[in-house]
This record gives C-alpha cells, sequence and structure tokens, in this order.
C-alpha cells in the first residue's frame, strides 16, 4: 500500500508553520503509529537558516 505525500508549492524548502505542519501530516498519512510521537511532542519550533553550509556552523 502507497500514500502518497500532500503537494507543497515550493518542495525546497520548508519555510512557515503551515509548511511544517503538512509535512507532519504526510508522514503521519505514511505511518499512522507516529500521531501518538506526534502528540507527545507537541509544537516543534520552526528554525529557518540561510541555506548553504553556512548553516552547519
Amino acid at each position: 500500500m502507497s500514500a502518497s505525500m500532500p503537494e507543497r508549492a515550493d518542495k525546497s524548502r520548508i519555510t512557515c508553520r503551515a509548511d511544517l505542519e503538512a509535512e507532519f501530516d504526510a508522514l503521519v498519512s505514511l505511518d499512522p503509529t507516529l500521531e501518538p510521537v506526534r502528540q507527545q511532542v507537541g509544537e516543534v519550533p520552526l528554525r529557518l537558516v540561510e541555506p548553504g553550509f553556512g548553516a552547519l556552523t
């Protein structure tokens, strides 16, 4: 069985809370056993950094 991921306009980066929630929704739709984990963890901070190797330091 295969589930498809919801589409986002810009797939290259997660840039806002809605993108993050959409990706979590997609992950849970692919593996529903992750829903309790998502509920326990709660809101995950959105960390925006400039793309590239500079973000690694």
